[in-house]
């Protein structure tokens, strides 16, 4: 509502915490400056500094300590945007972006169930109005680093028009792309914008406007990385391509109507499933993937606002239901389990254990996928 509390730093002190929702910075070398201070008669809205030496671009933030980033860090940025700093700390369990209309909305450090958690879910819902929303969950694993980073735009597109994605590649050789996936013969139309480059180190946060009150989607994002934990240079550009995507019908447009994750099931010894038991045929909306080399990937939307209490031991078969004409996952079984592979309701798909399942989902339902991709 208002300016709470001014706090005068020195060039390498750190500000203090009190508990605001943002931060702002103003930055200068000169002792001698003038102010100028908005006052509404009840609230402190706007302090603005005059000094030769003061930087243009203000800077509000959601954490009171200013991120290091290099201009070739973040994509779009503009003066008078607040910017939430998601910090890849050892607590993060994973990454999870909300998305919406084919727009990424927020993103979010999963911790665990809390209630900043909770808070993040419930501003999601908010922004998305009476949109559907889409849930990505990214899990990183113990020892895992985030090596490379890029921004997949239009080309020749300004991102107000067309917000990007972000894409990242880490040091276990698995790569996501938060947003939709188009048609294969669409690709010549994106480009990938690297967001690091070879001496930054390994990424050690995220920072975008999405939580920004004036902020309906993501449109400017960007990475801090730590020098101090050096990465093989990021190489070429994340191949997406290859993947078909399931067919388009109706009214729905090729640019945002299908999100994609996929997973090897290669060393998969268990997967525990997630519901949406607020649904009335309780659809199963996503997977988490447990391989006995103590790693976890995800497919589909895994929720953790959503039923996560059953596990299933590899091998795995599929049940696919159908309702309103559009597919969805009805079940998951042990493959020993399952003494008919065909229902009055449904279908079963062994899952091999090997090659890579891919599982889209989107607006028209979810499909699974089998590639013979090889092991990474």
């Amino acid at each position: 509502m208002g300016i709470r509390r001014l706090q005068f730093l020195e060039r390498d002190s750190k500000p203090l915490s009190d508990g605001a929702p943002w931060y702002e910075f103003l930055e200068t070398t000169d002792s001698d400056v003038d102010a100028s201070i908005s006052w509404d008669g009840l609230f402190v809205r706007k302090i603005s500094v005059f000094a030769a030496a003061l930087e243009s671009t203000r800077k509000i933030w959601s954490f009171p300590e200013l991120p290091n980033l290099n201009p070739w860090n973040i994509h779009n940025v503009h003066g008078n945007r607040r910017l939430n700093h998601v910090k890849l700390d050892a607590k993060v369990r994973g990454l999870i972006v909300c998305c919406s209309r084919g727009n990424a909305n927020g993103i979010y450090g999963f911790t665990g169930i809390s209630k900043a958690f909770e808070s993040f879910v419930e501003l999601m819902n908010q922004r998305a109005q009476n949109s559907q929303t889409y849930w990505i969950y990214f899990p990183i694993n113990n020892g895992e680093l985030i090596t490379a980073a890029w921004i997949r735009k239009f080309k020749d597109c300004n991102s107000l028009a067309w917000p990007p994605a972000l894409a990242f590649k880490t040091s276990l050789g698995r790569d996501v792309i938060f947003g939709t996936h188009p048609p294969i013969d669409l690709n010549h139309v994106y480009e990938y914008q690297p967001l690091v480059k070879d001496g930054d180190g390994a990424i050690s946060g995220i920072v975008h406007n999405g939580l920004d009150p004036e902020s309906k989607r993501i449109t400017e994002i960007g990475v801090t990385c730590n020098p101090g934990c050096q990465v093989e240079a990021p190489g070429q550009e994340p191949q997406f391509g290859h993947y078909k995507c399931p067919e388009i019908r109706g009214r729905s447009t090729s640019i945002t109507t299908w999100y994609m994750t996929k997973a090897p099931l290669e060393g998969l010894y268990k997967v525990r499933v997630c519901r949406d038991l607020k649904k009335p045929h309780r659809p199963c909306i996503g997977l988490l993937l447990y391989y006995t080399k103590e790693r976890v990937e995800s497919l589909g939307q895994v929720r953790w606002d959503r039923d996560l209490t059953y596990d299933v031991l590899a091998p795995i078969n599929l049940e696919i239901g159908n309702i309103n004409g559009k597919d969805y996952i009805k079940g998951v079984q042990r493959d020993t389990a399952c003494t008919q592979l065909d229902s009055e309701v449904g279908v079963w798909q062994k899952i091999p254990q090997h090659g890579t399942l891919v599982w889209w989902f989107g607006n028209l339902g979810d499909k699974v996928a089998l590639y013979n991709d090889p092991v990474s």
